[in-house]
């Protein structure tokens, strides 16, 4: 799918993303039903409530996934990252900015793998 985003390009979450394609709009993570794609953002208060991500130098993100407390699980969102290209779903990164309800659009991502850390819960 050729999609309407531009590489840093800005947006805002509710008006054209989530009003174009639905899916969760307080998540971390959205999996809109019968879209190509699913939308992760990271970003804004994602510290305050737990979640670490982190922009490697080469451009890749560990990305915390979906959970606050106990032992995060591989159901719901965190599954549709894992399964996305078996499920044929582009994996959308969007930036929170200073502006609430601003996102920066990252670009195309791909999950490479995942693993078990410990955090402290939120």
């Amino acid at each position: 799918m050729t999609w309407p985003f531009q590489i840093y390009g800005t947006y805002h979450r509710r008006n054209d993303i989530h009003k174009l394609y639905k899916g969760q709009e307080q998540s971390g993570i959205s999996t809109p039903i019968n879209c190509p794609g699913i939308f992760i953002f990271t970003g804004g208060g994602a510290n305050r409530v737990g979640y670490q991500d982190v922009f490697q130098k080469d451009g890749r993100l560990r990305y915390t996934g979906q959970g606050q407390t106990g032992d995060m699980k591989m159901t719901a969102g965190n599954k549709a990252i894992h399964d996305h290209v078996k499920n044929s779903k582009d994996l959308l990164l969007f930036q929170q900015t200073h502006k609430t309800g601003i996102v920066r659009f990252r670009g195309l991502f791909t999950c490479a793998g995942w693993e078990s850390e410990n955090q402290k819960d939120a």
